[in-house]
């Protein structure tokens, strides 16, 4: 499993989560680290690959 997907996965199991009903506050930090962790992951699919 690569790193890629482990964040994908992480993001997912974020938003599964915040779908509860959670306060204001804490909906809006997960929605922020939600965003934070796909544009890790799609700065790791764009990033060279090493030969």
């Amino acid at each position: 499993m690569g790193h890629d997907t482990v964040g994908l996965a992480y993001a997912a199991i974020m938003i599964l989560t915040m779908a509860g009903g959670a306060p204001a506050f804490y909906t809006t930090l997960g929605v922020i680290e939600v965003l934070l962790s796909v544009c890790t992951v799609v700065t790791a699919w764009r990033w060279p690959k090493m030969r």
